[in-house]
């Protein structure tokens, strides 16, 4: 009998083992958390994937994207769009909290939105900031301009134009209704999410268990982005080490004070 996670066997036996992979020191990738002591050796170079089944990080799924131009690849956060225009959302939705994440522009147009949205996309909404027959809305910086686009479609001045090789962060305040986007380490229009200071006002009145705002972005033919939630990865390359104030994910820029990589840990206890 074994065990790999979260699931609870009434009985793991003498040979059964319990496998968390949620420590790098020593031999702790092979640490069986069981009463068993029956540890695993380590041998070879490993990376550590903190995105595992005891804590899932948060990522994109071919299911929430509108039009085929968009491959999801590198464990569900790389956006590769080959053609037309495509709209991705990510898995977990928000509805409450406070929730930051990263991502590295590599492969861009000057049209393309990345922010969230408070729904799936639907056939009739391509673009982040449509509103769809659903009344999902959404909110995003143009790549080309740094604008801020909002529901509608239209856009009002925020930041700066950004470029290939740029990081972007975004920190989401459901508490307050504020979102945040920076770019290299530094917020957009002079903003402090940990200060709830100059962020972006939302529409958060209606969200709900069933209606969230999901990371999401608008990408064209030659976009490519390497998203991380907090796994430690920009596709393969390390993204950092700072993690949340919950001890939670790896990331390239500090975590603002009060709040937290999007994972499932995080969610049952702050979402």
């Amino acid at each position: 009998t074994w065990k790999v996670g979260t699931g609870t066997y009434s009985s793991m036996g003498n040979n059964g083992f319990h496998l968390k992979f949620e420590t790098t020191t020593g031999n702790g990738l092979g640490t069986d958390s069981s009463s068993n002591n029956n540890h695993f050796t380590v041998a070879g170079s490993l990376n550590q994937q903190l995105d595992n089944p005891s804590n899932a990080f948060n990522k994109f799924i071919p299911e929430a994207t509108i039009h085929s131009g968009t491959t999801i690849a590198g464990l569900g956060k790389k956006l590769l769009t080959s053609s037309t225009v495509a709209k991705d959302v990510s898995i977990y939705g928000l509805y409450a909290g406070k929730w930051y994440w990263e991502h590295q522009v590599y492969g861009l147009s000057t049209t393309a939105l990345f922010g969230i949205s408070s729904g799936q996309p639907t056939g009739n909404a391509s673009y982040l900031t449509e509103t769809d027959s659903n009344g999902n809305i959404g909110y995003g910086l143009v790549s080309g301009s740094g604008n801020m686009g909002y529901p509608s479609g239209a856009s009002t001045s925020y930041g700066s134009a950004i470029s290939e090789g740029n990081y972007l962060m975004y920190a989401l305040d459901l508490t307050n209704n504020k979102f945040y986007i920076g770019v290299n380490g530094s917020w957009f229009a002079s903003g402090n999410p940990a200060g709830n200071s100059n962020g972006y006002t939302i529409v958060a009145a209606a969200l709900t268990k069933s209606r969230c705002y999901y990371p999401a972005a608008s990408t064209f033919a030659g976009d490519n982005q390497y998203y991380n939630f907090g796994d430690g990865y920009f596709d393969t390359a390390v993204a950092g080490t700072n993690a949340d104030g919950a001890g939670y994910g790896k990331f390239k820029y500090s975590v603002p004070s009060g709040f937290y990589s999007i994972c499932t840990k995080n969610i049952l206890t702050y979402g």
